[in-house]
């Protein structure tokens, strides 16, 4: 599919950088929020034009139906997300509502619903205009080119 592809060989940062914003705010090697990683990987995901879903699939590196700590970590290391792995895991565990080690579908829209992938966006000079919502659990998406948001 079209924009499986484009997800693998782009990268925000490129993107990011070619409007001279830099890129997502954080180094590796500084700590961030909970909620700033969320929003990361929310703004990530709404750049790309993902749903929910879609990412979930994508993130489930093992095909398992669960997003696993490695799973996430996986995945953020693939699609250059500027996290650190202590962020990660504070990320997987605040993700993890039933505290079972495995985020679901459930879990994982339940915490997309509540990021703020604007804040991200808007910081690296993006206009809110130009970011497309995440779809939310339980509403009608709209169709941006074949995706729904």
């Amino acid at each position: 599919e079209e924009w499986l592809a484009v997800l693998k060989s782009a990268t925000p940062d490129d993107y990011f950088r070619s409007l001279g914003t830099g890129s997502t705010g954080t180094s590796a090697g500084s700590e961030v929020t909970t909620a700033r990683a969320l929003d990361m990987v929310a703004a990530l995901l709404a750049w790309n034009k993902l749903e929910s879903r879609q990412a979930f699939e994508q993130f489930d590196l093992d095909k398992d139906g669960m997003v696993s700590i490695d799973d996430l970590q996986g995945a953020v290391v693939e699609l250059k997300v500027d996290l650190a792995q202590a962020d990660v895991k504070r990320l997987h565990a605040h993700m993890d509502t039933d505290q079972d080690s495995m985020v679901s579908l459930d879990e994982w829209e339940a915490a997309l619903g509540k990021a703020n992938p604007d804040s991200v966006l808007q910081s690296l000079g993006l206009k809110k205009h130009e970011v497309p919502r995440l779809h939310q659990p339980g509403s009608v998406g709209t169709d941006h080119g074949g995706s729904k948001c």
